[in-house]
């Protein structure tokens, strides 16, 4: 008997829903644990140069943020202000500390992907779909302000200290 043909994924049509949009930020997270070979990451089979952890670390991790996605894209499509995304995102941060023991997985996945999902939240909710013009675009109005405000910031995370310290640009 054949294999069945691995389907090609299909566009959305229309505008997605919170929970489309929180289950393609888990599943983008779980493809990006799941290549391989990346050197000196974690990866399923691999845990790169990291002696804190692994592909479970990084799976608890995922399963702890499932509604995280699904909760910003919901205050995307609600107009929510910064401030409410940023709490929602210091809570998530909570969680993915909690299921990993502290140990920081998905940090910059939360900030990152986390306003990826409210744009897509909030483009959805107008009832257009997606398309990387039309989340730039809402990023920018929406919360271009607040984040670059928050850019000029003090650090206070590890490796924003650590640039600071030696003059560096950080990720976080």
């Amino acid at each position: 008997m054949m294999a069945a043909a691995r389907q090609k994924p299909q566009p959305w049509c229309g505008a997605p829903s919170p929970q489309t949009i929180g289950r393609a930020a888990t599943r983008a997270l779980y493809h990006e644990l799941a290549l391989c070979p990346k050197p000196g990451l974690v990866t399923l089979t691999d845990n790169g140069s990291h002696r804190d952890m692994d592909a479970q670390t990084f799976m608890r991790s995922l399963f702890a943020l499932r509604g995280y996605f699904v909760a910003i894209a919901e205050l995307g499509q609600q107009n929510a202000d910064f401030a409410a995304l940023e709490r929602c995102g210091i809570q998530a941060e909570a969680h993915m500390l909690a299921a990993t023991g502290g140990i920081n997985t998905h940090r910059g996945a939360i900030f990152m992907l986390g306003l990826l999902c409210s744009a897509a939240g909030a483009v959805s909710g107008s009832g257009a779909p997606p398309s990387p013009a039309r989340l730039r675009n809402t990023l920018r109005q929406r919360w271009g302000d607040a984040l670059a405000a928050r850019a000029l910031r003090a650090p206070s995370l590890p490796g924003g200290l650590a640039a600071q310290r030696h003059g560096l640009r950080s990720a976080s």
